[in-house]
């Protein structure tokens, strides 16, 4: 039996080709288009145009730039997603993905695609396992297994101790591309439902939170969201509110070494940071409010 997937894309250019070669634009968009719901756009779209050897716009992303990022991004994903699963703790990954393209080739082609992650352990990870799973991520890698071009990884694996190095507070930051939405909820049943229901039709993922006890027969709702004003909209034409929304302040505890977390909160203490509000997400990761957020770095 086949198991699908399917993805849309649409494409939108405009402009003139009258003029020859060296006189039209080569700008145009591309978004990511919801499989079964019809026309309503996901993703933020892309503003795409030519590599700059073909008259493109060097300030924007280009398709070759883009089949690399794919093939990046997905040997990522599938790596993360077996180091996870057997429990193995991976703190942090960079990669620099190169590839040549052959325009004397016919037909023009890339010749290969190397990946080179530098992959960051926590202390004590075999390195070993880290690499298997490396080469296992790649023989599961979705665009890899798609192309006809080679793709090559070559992992660096090394070990970093990011507590010792900077004490349990200083991993501590505000985190621009995560936000905590609070509102309160009325003491009825299916009040929460109807929450989660809310954000889900708007397509807002919630990412780890809580309901906390409040005044007056009313709850706090506090939840991890990518999204925070789309989710404060959604739930404000609900009739939920006040919504508040605030960039919450993310680390990772050494779950190895009872006694981070009171290293923690007595380090933020004595930096004047009051914690109003902690939960974890769903990738295991502490998530703080505080009223000061930067002295929580």
């Amino acid at each position: 039996m086949t198991h699908a997937h399917a993805y849309r894309t649409r494409l939108d250019w405009t402009g003139t080709t009258g003029a020859g070669y060296r006189g039209y634009s080569r700008a145009h968009r591309v978004e990511a288009l919801v499989a079964d719901d019809g026309p309503r756009t996901g993703p933020q779209p892309l503003d795409l145009s030519a590599d700059p050897a073909f008259r493109g716009d060097p300030e924007r992303l280009n398709p070759e730039q883009l089949l690399l990022a794919a093939a990046s991004s997905c040997q990522l994903l599938s790596f993360l997603a077996l180091a996870a699963r057997r429990h193995v703790d991976v703190v942090g990954y960079r990669d620099d993905a190169s590839g040549e393209l052959d325009v004397s080739a016919q037909p023009p082609a890339f010749t290969g695609i190397r990946l080179a992650p530098r992959i960051e352990v926590a202390p004590g990870t075999s390195r070993e396992e880290v690499l298997a799973l490396v080469a296992e991520a790649h023989h599961g890698c979705y665009i890899a297994n798609s192309l006809a071009v080679p793709v090559q990884v070559e992992a660096d694996v090394v070990e970093v101790d990011r507590a010792a190095a900077s004490g349990p507070a200083d991993v501590l930051r505000p985190d621009p591309a995560w936000s905590d939405v609070s509102v309160e909820l009325d003491d009825r049943p299916g009040e929460l439902g109807r929450f989660a229901a809310v954000l889900g039709a708007a397509g807002i993922s919630l990412e780890g939170g809580g309901v906390f006890g409040g005044a007056a027969g009313r709850s706090v709702a506090h939840f991890l969201v990518a999204d925070g004003p789309a989710a404060r909209e959604a739930l404000e034409r609900a009739g939920f509110g006040p919504v508040s929304v605030e960039h919450p302040v993310l680390t990772r505890l050494d779950q190895s070494r009872p006694g981070t977390l009171a290293e923690l909160t007595a380090r933020l203490g004595t930096e004047g940071a009051n914690i109003r509000t902690q939960y974890s997400d769903h990738d295991g990761r502490l998530v703080l409010l505080v009223d000061r957020p930067d002295s929580a770095r």
